[in-house]
């Protein structure tokens, strides 16, 4: 048998994520928000050149300004999460088996190769299984039997982990999954074979649920057209600035400043736009982090998903809604968190996908129904998700 734990998480225990997390993750994560920046980049590049030391000190200002709000807006934020998110009510059961770490619960199972933990924390009261930066299961040492015993543990899952490193084992299947926990008697809804849409998902992590698809990420060729405008009008304020004149400005200081007004403007829409394709192009090593599913299986009791990263089955109490994208069908946890999506490629025809829609509704307002109060505390990545049932 192999060793297990069950326990049940509390409130504090979200805390322990973020006190555990490195200073190159803290980084990543200030950096992001700081990207926001971006924006006024081009506008800052257009001062110096044209050696407006007046404008380009003004900007300098605003965007310290707006740094230590960024700073101090993201560090409120963490410390809103670490207080106010929710765990998920019921007792789940860790298990270290050889192949893989299986967490089992009301919620479902998820089976997790040993390749796929990033590392194993070992603090004085919890011990923590990292799945990326900000997942990762959680147990506190007062479930085990003994200090003994939870330190037996914690050697035993670092142990396997640094095993499977050096020589890899099969992951975990669906069948076998199906087979022990009697998934073959489900009622399906729904299979789909999917391809990588890790693209699709950062898409969605930046501009969000778009129904009407007119919320577009820019393409690096789709900047560079946009770039031809401001360009020109860097060119004349450049020939307007620099020309050979007692007042400085060519004599025309009435056009310069027109010309000056409108390329702020034009590199300020140009600069919202660099930001939307920088931040997806900045998630997408994130959500390449997140395990694609390869395989999903709709049932009235829940999802099925195969992946690269493990196999596992959430029930639909872990889901809020599902909504619907140009693209995809989206489905969202309870902290309105993007959980993952089924591309429409898969569902050409529109009838069906309007179908499958409403049935996948009434699924999440059924298993709501059914109790009564849906929590769940998972601390996720935006791209930033949560083990499937922790």
């Amino acid at each position: 048998m192999p060793l297990q734990v069950t326990y049940e998480n509390k409130p504090e225990d979200i805390r322990v994520i973020f006190r555990c997390m490195t200073w190159l993750d803290w980084l990543k994560e200030y950096a992001q928000a700081l990207s926001l920046l971006l924006i006024v980049l081009p506008m800052g590049v257009m001062f110096l050149v044209l050696q407006e030391w007046e404008f380009l000190t003004y900007l300098a200002i605003f965007s310290g300004l707006c740094s230590i709000f960024l700073v101090a807006y993201l560090t409120r934020q963490f410390y809103r999460f670490q207080n106010k998110t929710k765990v998920p009510p019921g007792s789940q059961t860790l298990r270290l088996w050889d192949d893989y770490l299986e967490l089992e619960g009301e919620r479902g199972i998820y089976r997790r190769p040993w390749t796929k933990i990033r590392r194993v924390v070992n603090l004085p009261d919890y011990l923590a299984l990292y799945i990326q930066s900000r997942r990762a299961f959680l147990v506190s040492k007062t479930y085990f039997e003994s200090p003994e015993q939870a330190e037996q543990f914690a050697e035993q899952a670092e142990a396997l982990r640094k095993r499977a490193l050096e020589h890899p084992s099969s992951p975990p299947d669906w069948p076998a999954l199906e087979r022990q926990f009697g998934f073959d008697k489900f009622q399906l809804i729904d299979h789909f074979h999917l391809e990588d849409n890790r693209l699709l998902m950062a898409r969605l992590y930046t501009s969000g649920i778009d129904p009407e698809g007119n919320r577009k990420v820019p393409t690096t060729f789709g900047l560079v057209k946009q770039l031809i405008v401001p360009t020109l009008l860097m060119a004349a304020l450049i020939w307007a600035r620099f020309q050979e004149d007692p007042s400085g400005l060519g004599g025309v200081t009435t056009f310069y400043y027109l010309l000056l007004i409108i390329a702020t403007l034009s590199l300020l829409v140009f600069g919202m736009q660099f930001f939307t394709w920088f931040r997806f192009r900045q998630l997408i090593p994130l959500v390449l982090e997140i395990p694609d599913e390869e395989e999903i299986w709709l049932f009235e009791e829940g999802i099925g998903t195969l992946s690269e990263d493990g196999v596992g089955l959430d029930r639909w109490v872990l889901f809020d809604d599902v909504a619907e994208d140009h693209e995809a069908l989206v489905f969202f946890d309870v902290n309105r968190t993007i959980q993952g999506g089924i591309p429409k490629s898969l569902i050409p025809d529109p009838e069906r996908q309007q179908a499958l829609l409403e049935r996948l509704k009434d699924c999440i307002d059924i298993a709501h129904d059914r109790k009564e109060e849906i929590v769940l505390a998972e601390v996720s990545d935006n791209p930033f998700q949560s083990p499937g049932t922790n």
